[in-house]
Order: structure tokens, then sequence, then C-alpha cells
């Protein structure tokens, strides 16, 4: 193995974060997440009758072993996978490992062995959708209030958390990226809570995103003041109409960066100016990267389009 002689630079594609997505029920959790970039959903629940997307139910988990399969061979018809809920995707694997060795709880294996292979299970396949390159992850799930006494004191405080069971968590905490909390504030507005505080657990590896986000009237706008948080790099607490200026400058400065990079490659014609601008006729609508018309949703998924091409491009290469 070769030692880097150069620094990694910082992913500034909110498209190859890992996010773990939580709330109080009909907040509008799944309604958000199905505003990323082509989203599959693998449903292991009810619940989403009522929302326009593509959908795979996974009712056990070789259903999911088996749409993982599939994702890995099929990369590019999807952008974004969300696993909602991931909670019951954990049980799910806890019954494939008791029908896998006979028994009906963990315990009846000798020496903890059976709460090790439920954990090196489910981290060994959440781990292979989570490292398939131009997909964008969602993990959902549902919160609770937990009451925890401080250590040497008989008080107790109540946090707001994830229902995730306890080796699901161990698995999936250190994993994601972003921890996302929603709720009511007091203003009776729906935000989504992006900083952890004694109250409730949430979390911002990349340091992007103020500490409070407004949901807004409708799930495009809540996506909508995501990204623009996201890819804005100096922002103040943001209301709900925010100001994407800064933010659309930044996207469309890494589709410069990303077109560049594949016509300087000459991948799929795309040093052809004619390739391009009929490629911002296919995916953005218009003939001009600049239009301050183009939907910020419609920029980052372009973005994550381009993104594809360059890692089949890669592919290609090897083969």
């Amino acid at each position: 193995m070769i030692l880097p002689t150069e620094k990694r630079k910082p992913i500034a594609d909110v498209s190859q974060e890992i996010i773990l997505l939580y709330g109080v029920p009909k907040i509008g959790k799944s309604s958000f997440a199905g505003q990323f970039s082509d989203a599959l959903f693998l449903s292991t629940e009810e619940g989403l009758n009522h929302l326009e997307i593509y959908e795979t139910p996974i009712k056990s988990w070789q259903d999911y072993l088996d749409i993982v399969n599939q994702i890995e061979k099929d990369q590019g018809h999807f952008k974004t996978v969300i696993v909602d809920t991931v909670d019951n995707l954990y049980l799910f694997c806890q019954n494939y490992i008791y029908k896998l060795h006979n028994i009906n709880h963990e315990s009846d294996m000798e020496w903890g062995k059976g709460w090790a292979e439920v954990e090196s299970e489910f981290r060994r396949q959440i781990t292979r959708l989570s490292q398939i390159k131009g997909l964008g992850k969602i993990f959902v799930s549902h919160s609770e209030d937990k009451e925890i006494r401080e250590k040497g004191s008989k008080d107790s405080i109540t946090v707001i958390t994830h229902t995730l069971p306890k080796r699901a968590r161990k698995v999936l905490s250190p994993m994601v990226d972003i921890i996302l909390y929603m709720e009511i504030d007091d203003q009776g507005r729906r935000v989504i809570r992006t900083k952890p505080t004694e109250r409730y657990e949430a979390g911002d590896r990349t340091g992007r995103l103020p500490d409070t986000l407004y949901m807004g009237p409708s799930p495009d706008n809540a996506y909508k003041n995501f990204l623009s948080a996201y890819y804005t790099e100096t922002h103040p607490q943001r209301d709900e109409k925010g100001d994407d200026n800064e933010a659309r400058t930044n996207i469309v400065n890494q589709i410069k960066k990303g077109l560049k990079r594949l016509g300087d490659d000459k991948s799929d014609g795309f040093e052809s100016e004619k390739r391009r601008d009929n490629s911002f006729l296919k995916h953005l609508e218009c003939d001009d990267l600049e239009d301050k018309n183009i939907p910020l949703s419609k920029l980052q998924s372009y973005y994550q389009h381009l993104r594809l091409k360059w890692i089949e491009s890669k592919k290609g290469e090897k083969k």
C-alpha cells in the first residue's frame, strides 16, 4: 500500500453525507426525505401511502439483502436510498439470525454469541449500503423520551432521542455524518434541530448547518432550506424564507468543476459544448446554468448526476 502524499479534501456534497433523521409522528420525516434526489424508499413499515415516491417494501432481512445487491449492480438509477424505518430493519436482522440458528433470543446462544452475531451481521450489511459511491443514504427513525439520571445525583432529566435499539445505535451512530431531529417549536413552527443539547440528540459533523432550520409550509421548502444552509459557508440563523444566493453559487461552481473534469477526460462526450448544452436542457430544463429560476433541488440533483457519470467512467477504466 502506498502512503498518501496529499490530504483528502472535506466533503462538499450533501449526497455524500449519511443522515439519520428522526422526530415525532406525522412531523414530515418521510416527506422531507423524499425530496432528496431520485429517492428510493426501502419501507419497513406502513405510512407512505400518501406520498408519490419510488418504494420497495422490505418485509425481511433477505428482502434488504436482495435490494442492496440490485442497487450495487445498477448504480445510477437512483441517487438516494431511504431506509424507513431503520428500527424495523434491525428487528428483521435479529429474526434472520434467530432462524439461522433456530433460537428464540440472542441469549439462547452461549457466551453472548447471539448478540455479537446480530450486531456483526447488521454492521456488515449496513456498511455495504453506506459504501456505495455516489448514493445518498438516509436512515429514518422515531423519537422517544428517556429519563437519564445524572451521576451522583437522584435527579434525572428527560432527553429526546431516536428509538434505535442499543446495538443498532452502536453500529449506526459512528457511521452517520448528520443527525437531524424534527419537532414543533414553542411558536408552533416545524423545525429541524442539528446540534445536540441537554434536551435532545442531534449532530452535525460537517459544521455547515445552523442550530435550527425552519421547515416552512411544505416538504420542498424544508429541503430547499436544508440545501441552502448546507451550501452556505457563513450563515445566520435561518428564517422560513432563507437566502440561497451563496448556496446557489457554490452548487453551480461544483457543477462547473464536474463538467470540466468530465470534459478533460473526454468522458461521455462532455468535451463537446453541444453535449453540455443538451445535458443542461435535459436535466435543468434550460441552457443557462446561471439561471436564477433553476430550483436548488434541480441543481443538486444535476451535480449528483455528474458525480455518478464520473464514477461510471472510472469503473470503465478499471475493466
